[in-house]
């Protein structure tokens, strides 16, 4: 990736179907790789056929974020979202679509996962938090308003700046 600041782009000029996105390595420079929508208005579709569809942020510098998706996502399946690294974030910026549920969690509990979707009034799977020590929704009024969000013993929610977050919160 080799940057020297700030995100890494790969543009997403297509809709694609993917499996699986994988944050992988550690970059030596302040940067982070980020999944981003060009002006073309392209999503990013996540669909498994067997099992879960899989987001995974294991990258990392000693100066920045794990990993971004800043492009609008359809999940088509249930997902695995998880962040490993201790004290890095992966960061969703943009708008959620479709059913399938979310089931966030860091096996080591130390990585950090934020929200920064839109409101996504037509994404309605549940969105399920376990083994997070932080989960966190910011920087948007009104996220996931559909949605189901149950949070698990041991995960922790945090909104800021949040004022409509999901149809229901369970814990």
């Amino acid at each position: 990736i080799g940057n020297t600041s700030q995100a890494r782009d790969i543009k997403l000029n297509i809709a694609a179907t993917v499996t699986a996105v994988r944050f992988v390595g550690v970059t030596p420079s302040n940067c982070y790789p980020q999944i981003a929508a060009d002006s073309s208005g392209s999503k990013l579709y996540v669909q498994s056929t067997s099992g879960n569809a899989q987001i995974e942020a294991d990258s990392h510098t000693g100066y920045s974020w794990g990993g971004s998706l800043n492009v609008p996502i359809v999940f088509l399946s249930d997902t695995d979202i998880r962040s490993s690294i201790p004290s890095k974030y992966l960061v969703m910026g943009r708008d959620f679509h479709g059913t399938g549920n979310l089931h966030f969690y860091s096996p080591s509990g130390e990585g950090f996962i934020m929200l920064r979707t839109s409101a996504s009034p037509d994404y309605t799977g549940t969105i399920y938090v376990s083994d997070s020590r932080l989960f966190q929704v910011n920087g948007t009024l009104y996220a996931c308003t559909n949605a189901p969000f149950v949070i698990h013993r041991g995960a922790s929610l945090t909104l800021a700046g949040v004022a409509h977050c999901g149809k229901v919160i369970s814990m």
